[in-house]
């Protein structure tokens, strides 16, 4: 079965983040899906990612060949994903991570900490 063009981007924490410390990391992979839900292996969108104040985008990457600096919050998919690192701040709440690409569904992800 072959996938549609991609038409959403989708967000996904990889890792268990629970506390607003001021020093954990929160890694999400951000991925397309088509107009029926079905993840595009290989959609190459430019995504712009940013955080609300309670955490802070400190690095994206996408593939090893890609020359921009990994701090950059911008870049380009590689082979249907890019991964994102959130650094949590010191207040409680709802840590939420934003994912914008141009002619396509936004997509936000909500974090709570403690």
């Amino acid at each position: 079965t072959t996938t549609g063009g991609p038409v959403k981007l989708n967000l996904k924490l990889d890792n268990k983040i629970t506390d607003a410390n001021g020093k954990d990391i929160a890694v999400i992979t951000c991925y397309c899906t088509d107009s029926e839900g079905r993840i595009v292996p290989d959609a190459t969108p430019f995504v712009n990612f940013n955080a609300n104040s309670l955490g802070t985008i400190v690095g994206t990457g996408s593939d090893n060949t890609d020359h921009n600096p990994v701090y950059e919050t911008s870049r380009k998919m590689y082979a249907g994903s890019i991964t994102v690192a959130v650094k949590v701040g010191n207040i409680a709440g709802d840590l939420k991570v934003y994912a914008n690409s141009e002619n396509m569904d936004s997509a936000v992800l909500t974090i709570p900490l403690k």
